[in-house]
C-alpha cells in the first residue's frame, strides 16, 4: 500500500495540490476537490500559484480564520496544509485535530484523510481504519477506494486480511459512485483475473467508462490495449487517439506508454527514432521513467547514437532524484567503469545497496552476488543468501534458482537439496532454464530427489532448445554416459515433453532492457513490481 508520507517539501505538495488526476488507491482527498464555500474555493486557487513557503504564509492565515470562525472546509484545507507543512509549520498533531474538528462537521473526507494520516504515523491501526470505513460505509467513494485498496493489499495489523472479493466490493460501489478510479481498477482486475472471473469484455466496458468520465490513466491503459489487441480488436488508430486525449490532458507517463508501443513495435511500426523523441518530450515534462529509458537507449544506440557518457549522464540524473532503476544502472556503470569512470567496485556496490533498500528487487539480487563473490565488500555468504531470499520473496525467479543453489551447495553453511529441488523445479516449471539445468542435474544423479536420467534429458533438452549454451554442454555430456538403450528410452521420453523457456539473464547485470513502464501509475489491483 503507498500512503503519502506525511510532510513534504513545498515544491512537492503542490505539485500534488494540482488537478491532475489520480489512480485508484488508499489516497488524501485534496482541499480543493471538496471545497464548496467561494472564498475557500478562491483561497485554495491562489495557494496553488504559490512558489515558496513565505508566499503561501498569508494564505494559510486566510484558511485559519476562516476555520476558527466555524468554515468546514476551511477547517479541512488547514488540517490538510499543517500536514504537509504548506505555509505553516508542519505539525501532525494540529493537523489531526482539524481533522477531528472537520469530521465531527460531518466531513466524510476528514474521516477518511484522518483514517489514512494515522495510519501512516503508525497509530492505532484498528481506530484509523475504522474512521475510513465511517466514511465509506456513508457512500463516499473517495474513502470507499480506500477500503478496496486496504483489503486489496491486506492490513494484517488492522485484522485486514488479503481479500479480493472485499476489495472488489468497495471498489464496485465507488464505480457506481462515479469514481473514475475505482472503475479503471475494477477493470484491471477482470483483465487479470483477480478476485472475479477473468472477462476482457466486462474490462473495457469499465475502463470505457472510465475514459468517459475523463480519466488519463484509463486512456493510457486502454489505448494500449486498443494499440495491442489485448482482450479487444486491435484498433491502433483509436488507440493513439486516446493517447493524444491523455498527453493533451498533461496525464503523467502517457508519452513514456506511447513510446515504449513504438519501442517495441506493438501496434505501430518499429520506431526507435519516434520513441526516442516522446521519451526525450516524458523527459521534459519530469517523467522520470523516461530518464533511465533515454540512458538506455543512448547506451545501446536505439534511436540516437551509441554514448556510454550520454548515457551516463541520464542515469546520474535519476539516480540525484533517487530513481531505483537509474541508481541501479549507475552502480553497473560504476562497477564497470563506463561512460568515462573509473572502475569501483566499493562505489558501486554502495550503489545497489542504496537501490536495494528501495525495494529495487534487481539490486537486491545485485548484493547478494556481490556478497556472494565479494565483489566490492567482503565476501559474506549469509547475507548473500538473506539478500537473495528477499528478492525471491519479491518475485524475482533468478534470485530464487540462485537462493536454491545456495541450498544445494551449501555455501552458507546449510545444505537442503530436498528443497532447492523443490525451488528449481518451480523455476523450471515457468520457464527457468537454469532452473532445468540445476533440477536436471539432482536428477541425473539423485541428489535430493530420486534419479530419473530420462527427466534429466528431456530438461537438458528443453533449455538447450532455448539457447542456453550450458544445457547444450550438459546434454552432451549425458549422451555419452548413457547406454543405447537408454538413450533410445530417455529420447523417447523427451519427444513427449513439451515446454518452451528463453535463456535467463545474467542475474549479477543490470536489468537488460528496462521494460516500458506500466500504462498508468498504479491501475493494477496488485502491487507492481519495482524494476
Amino acid at each position: 500500500m503507498h500512503f503519502l508520507r506525511p510532510f513534504y517539501s513545498l515544491a512537492a505538495i503542490l505539485a500534488a495540490l494540482t488537478l491532475s488526476p489520480r489512480h485508484a488507491d488508499a489516497r488524501f482527498v485534496l482541499p480543493q476537490d471538496i471545497a464548496t464555500e467561494a472564498p475557500i474555493k478562491e483561497t485554495l486557487s491562489k495557494l496553488l500559484a504559490v512558489k515558496s513557503s513565505k508566499d503561501a504564509e498569508p494564505f494559510f492565515a486566510a484558511l485559519k480564520s476562516a476555520a476558527d470562525a466555524g468554515s468546514a472546509d476551511a477547517l479541512f484545507a488547514v488540517a490538510y496544509l499543517y500536514q504537509t507543512g504548506i505555509g505553516v509549520e508542519a505539525s501532525a498533531e494540529k493537523s489531526k485535530e482539524a481533522y477531528q474538528q472537520a469530521a465531527a462537521k460531518g466531513s466524510a473526507a476528514a474521516k477518511n484523510n484522518l483514517g489514512l494520516l494515522r495510519l501512516g504515523l503508525g497509530e492505532n491501526p484498528k481506530d484509523a481504519v475504522a474512521s475510513i470505513e465511517a466514511a465509506a460505509t456513508a457512500g463516499y467513494s473517495p474513502a470507499q477506494v480506500s477500503m478496496g485498496q486496504l483489503f486489496l493489499d491486506g492490513l494484517p495489523a488492522a485484522g485486514i486480511a488479503k481479500d479480493l472479493d472485499q476489495a472488489r466490493v468497495w471498489f464496485e460501489r465507488a464505480s457506481d459512485a462515479g469514481d473514475s478510479d475505482a472503475s479503471l481498477t475494477l477493470g484491471v482486475m477482470y483483465e487479470q483475473g483477480a478476485g472475479v472471473a477473468a472477462d476482457q469484455s466486462e474490462a473495457v466496458r469499465l475502463m470505457e467508462r472510465a475514459v468517459d468520465a475523463g480519466n488519463p490513466s484509463a486512456m493510457i491503459r486502454l489505448g494500449t490495449k486498443l494499440a495491442a489487441g489485448q482482450g479487444i480488436k486491435s484498433n491502433p488508430e483509436k488507440g493513439r487517439a486516446l493517447f493524444d486525449k491523455a498527453i493533451a490532458a498533461n496525464a503523467q507517463g502517457a508519452r513514456s506508454a506511447l513510446a515504449a508501443l513504438y519501442e517495441s513495435g506493438t501496434g505501430f511500426s518499429k520506431d526507435e527514432k519516434k520513441a526516442f523523441e516522446l521519451y526525450s518530450k516524458a523527459a521534459d515534462e519530469g517523467d522520470a521513467s523516461a530518464w533511465n529509458k533515454l540512458g538506455y537507449f543512448h547506451e545501446n544506440g536505439m534511436g540516437v547514437p551509441k554514448s556510454d557518457p550520454k548515457a551516463l549522464e541520464w542515469y546520474k540524473k535519476g539516480a540525484d532524484q533517487n530513481v531505483p532503476v537509474c541508481i541501479h544502472n549507475l552502480a553497473v556503470f560504476t562497477e564497470e567503469g563506463r561512460g568515462g569512470l573509473t572502475k569501483d567496485p566499493k562505489a558501486a556496490f554502495a550503489l545497489f545497496y542504496k537501490a536495494a533498500l528501495s525495494a529495487f528487487v534487481p539490486s537486491q539480487l545485485a548484493l547478494a552476488i556481490r556478497y556472494r563473490d565479494g565483489k566490492g565488500v567482503t565476501a559474506d555468504p549469509q547475507a548473500a543468501m538473506a539478500w537473495c531470499e528477499r528478492a525471491m520473496q519479491n518475485g524475482n525467479i533468478d534470485a530464487s534458482v540462485q537462493f536454491a543453489i545456495m541450498l544445494e551447495s551449501g555455501a552458507a553453511g546449510i545444505v537442503n537439496l530436498e528443497t532447492a529441488a523443490k525451488i528449481y523445479e518451480e523455476a523450471a516449471n515457468k520457464g527457468h532454464p537454469g532452473a532445468m539445468v540445476q533440477l536436471a542435474g539432482l536428477l541425473e544423479t539423485g541428489r535430493g530427489v530420486p534419479g530419473d536420467f530420462r527427466k534429466s534429458f528431456a530438461l537438458y533438452q528443453i533449455a538447450s532448445k532455448a539457447g542456453f549454451k550450458p544445457a547444450t554442454e550438459k546434454l552432451d555430456a549425458l549422451r555419452r554416459k548413457l547406454t543405447p538403450d537408454q538413450l533410445k528410452a530417455a529420447e523417447a521420453f523427451a519427444a513427449g515433453t513439451t515446454a518452451t523457456t528463453k535463456p535467463a539473464a545474467d542475474p549479477a547485470a543490470k536489468p537488460a532492457a528496462d521494460p516500458a513502464p506500466t500504462p498508468a501509475k498504479k491501475p493494477a489491483p496488485t502491487k507492481p513490481k519495482a524494476r
